[in-house]
């Protein structure tokens, strides 16, 4: 498979859970403090963005991406973990793991999608470092 080829289904595969995180996040947006809820807001809402971005890079270009894009990459790994990690601090608070309702679940899918968001970007930083 030709490299570009393999940097589009990252890059798509990464616009999805993007996707599927703001969308469960709007369902169920709780955070542990203000930093927290802002930080993991943005994450989720604003990764959109620069993944839509890299996605219209990639297809783009005709030479090969610079360190442009492995900057985006090893970023949306780092905030994903903090994300995730801010997530799983909420859902461990007593109050929301006890209560009737779904909150919960949908906090502890949350950070699982997230941390998976983050191995991703991980994995992708890894290919485009091993293929420079």
């Amino acid at each position: 498979m030709e490299k570009k080829t393999i940097y589009i289904i990252f890059t798509v595969v990464e616009l999805v859970l993007a996707v599927l995180l703001w969308i469960l996040h709007y369902g169920s947006f709780r955070a542990g403090g203000k930093m927290e809820f802002f930080f993991v807001s943005g994450v989720f809402g604003g990764y959109i963005f620069v993944t839509i971005g890299m996605l219209l890079m990639v297809i783009l270009s005709e030479e090969e991406e610079g360190i442009t894009m492995l900057y985006f990459v090893i970023c949306g790994a780092v905030v994903y973990i903090v994300a995730a990690l801010f997530t799983f601090m909420t859902y461990t608070d007593s109050d929301i793991k006890n209560r009737l309702f779904q909150d919960g679940d949908k906090l502890l899918v949350k950070t699982i999608l997230a941390a998976v968001q983050a191995a991703i970007f991980i994995i992708d930083a890894v290919y485009r470092i091993m293929n420079r």
